[in-house]
């Protein structure tokens, strides 16, 4: 019997600008992303290059934990409409102006990209 392995952690690669540290939603980016599925569907490869700081940024999510027989599935989302995920900068550099106590790894950037 075969096992998928699970999602890695977040991972960065490449250039980086030393950005002030802002919490700025750059909103739904549609190009510079690819997301790809495990072959199982259990999770999601998202990779491409962080808008607030341009570090190439690498994320896994899990698309839920494991269900109990007794929970109803997820109602399915009406034709046409777009599934959204929040990705956000992890890129684990020391940016200037981080408040003390401030949430992740990165420069304060999140956005969306449309998931399959």
């Amino acid at each position: 019997m075969s096992e998928t392995s699970g999602p890695s952690g977040p991972s960065h690669t490449g250039r980086h600008r030393a950005a002030a540290y802002r919490l700025v939603d750059h909103g739904l980016v549609t190009t510079g992303f690819t997301v790809t599925p495990s072959e199982d569907g259990r999770w999601i490869e998202l990779s491409g290059t962080c808008p607030g700081c341009e570090v190439r940024v690498s994320y896994a999510w899990t698309y839920a934990a494991t269900r109990h027989p007794s929970m109803r599935p997820r109602p399915a989302s009406p034709a046409g409409a777009r599934e959204l995920a929040t990705a956000f900068c992890e890129c684990g550099h020391a940016h200037p102006e981080r408040p003390a106590g401030a949430w992740g790894q990165g420069c304060g950037a999140f956005w969306q990209v449309e998931v399959p």
